[in-house]
């Protein structure tokens, strides 16, 4: 008996998409494992719209995605997603592919709930559904597990919210035999390691790693060591603001002078069911025959971090001590993500993986943060969510919407068929295949 799809009441219109917010697709105790949902189950407790993760204020967030942390709701048991489905005469599709959304934060911040991460002109354009989900972050999602030990029930929490596309997504007229996912930063970091976890599961055919940070998950033993036993005596206290406090205290004091710093919290090899050493790399192999990949990073990734200092714009722009400095900041782009993203795209493609590599310099010839970190967001998901950040690079609005159709398309006709048509943007993108 074939099953009824949701109906167009349960979601909320928005031009030429309809928009289902706010449905849990699981429940977890703290440091607990998912428990799923059916999709009855996470109708009835809808929250709209869907809470954040706990996490502390973030500058970045504010600074480049508007974020207003006393007006955002947040939620130990935040297992929420949102699914953005287009129309087809003014009804639901039918067997459309489907892109699933991790978002960035450094493992520490980020929510679907973002106003930048809104996917209505990805999907209207592209003629696919849209699946964002949220995870726990920081200590409740990347540090211990239930018994006390390292654990990362955050990643467990993805791997649910793939397993809830691949049970439901049929009754909103998508595909569960054409997904692709994909993440930014820390979400890219995500896909990452999904791809060693789920690469042969059937779970996602395509993958699209956008600036993971690859640089800091070298060495982190120590930093992580430390974080755990600061961090351990406020693990069982029952209200999750102590621990988010604690956290934040932990993270500004821990010492760590390498890479690793940049991001404290991550996936953890050789924790459940994430394989470490060898079995690792076996893992990306035998996802690469099964899964097609674009990944790539921005051509100046470090600069948006520099933002909040008044003297960057002039240094950079300065005569002697600009060239010297741009020197450093390509050399920190490459060291922290270009050279793991290219390290990564090689090895996948030597196990016979289809690879798409892509340099992103959207802005380098309007703004000081030309090519930074999520350089590429207001084309992916749009310009609307991003008023008032520095990410439009001072680029006037037409340029920004025929430049970001571009992009949306390349997007989504690599997440629909694995392959790739238009390999250059001019003054935004240059892809190539590995």
């Amino acid at each position: 008996m074939e099953k009824d799809k949701i109906g167009l009441t349960e979601g909320q219109r928005r031009g030429a998409v309809v928009q289902f917010q706010g449905i849990r697709y699981a429940r977890a105790d703290r440091f607990v494992p998912p428990r799923p949902l059916t999709l009855a189950e996470g109708l009835a407790d809808r929250q709209v719209p869907a809470p954040y993760a706990l996490q502390n204020k973030a500058a970045l967030e504010q600074l480049i995605f508007g974020v207003d942390y006393g007006q955002v709701d947040q939620a130990e048991d935040c297992l929420y997603l949102t699914v953005t489905v287009p129309l087809v005469q003014e009804d639901l599709p039918e067997k459309l592919p489907v892109m699933v959304w991790f978002h960035g934060g450094g493992f520490s911040n980020g929510g679907i709930a973002n106003r930048a991460y809104d996917p209505s002109l990805l999907a209207e354009e592209g003629q696919v559904i849209v699946v964002a989900a949220n995870y726990r972050l920081g200590a409740f999602g990347f540090l211990f597990d239930e018994a006390g030990g390292p654990g990362h029930p955050g990643f467990l929490d993805q791997l649910a919210a793939l397993e809830w596309v691949n049970r439901y997504i049929d009754r909103f007229g998508g595909d569960p035999e054409a997904v692709c996912i994909f993440g930014q930063s820390a979400g890219g970091t995500s896909v990452h390691r999904l791809l060693a976890v789920a690469g042969t599961s059937g779970l996602f055919q395509r993958a699209i790693i956008q600036s993971a940070p690859f640089g800091t998950l070298e060495k982190r033993e120590k930093m992580e060591g430390q974080l755990a036993a600061m961090l351990r005596p406020f693990a069982r206290r029952p209200r999750g603001e102590d621990l988010r406090e604690a956290q934040g205290q932990a993270q500004r004091s821990v010492k760590e002078w390498g890479y690793a710093k940049y991001m404290h919290f991550a996936p953890r090899p050789g924790v459940d069911p994430l394989p470490a050493g060898g079995d690792l790399d076996r893992a990306y192999a035998a996802a690469a025959k099964e899964v097609d990949l674009l990944i790539g990073a921005n051509s100046r990734e470090p600069s948006i971090y520099l933002a909040k200092y008044p003297w960057f714009p002039k240094l950079v722009q300065a005569p002697v001590l600009g060239p010297a400095f741009e020197v450093l900041l390509r050399y920190m782009s490459r060291a922290i993500f270009q050279k793991g993203t290219w390290a990564f795209a090689r090895q996948y493609a030597g196990a016979g993986g289809r690879v798409y590599h892509y340099t992103c310099s959207w802005g380098e010839d309007s703004s000081v943060f030309g090519g930074c970190h999520c350089a590429e967001m207001p084309l992916v998901f749009g310009a609307a969510g991003y008023r008032g950040s520095p990410l439009l690079m001072n680029k006037p609005a037409r340029e920004i919407d025929q430049v970001g159709r571009r992009i949306r398309r390349l997007w989504t006709d690599f997440a629909k068929s694995g392959r790739i048509q238009n390999l250059t943007i001019p003054r935004c993108i240059r892809v190539k295949r590995v």
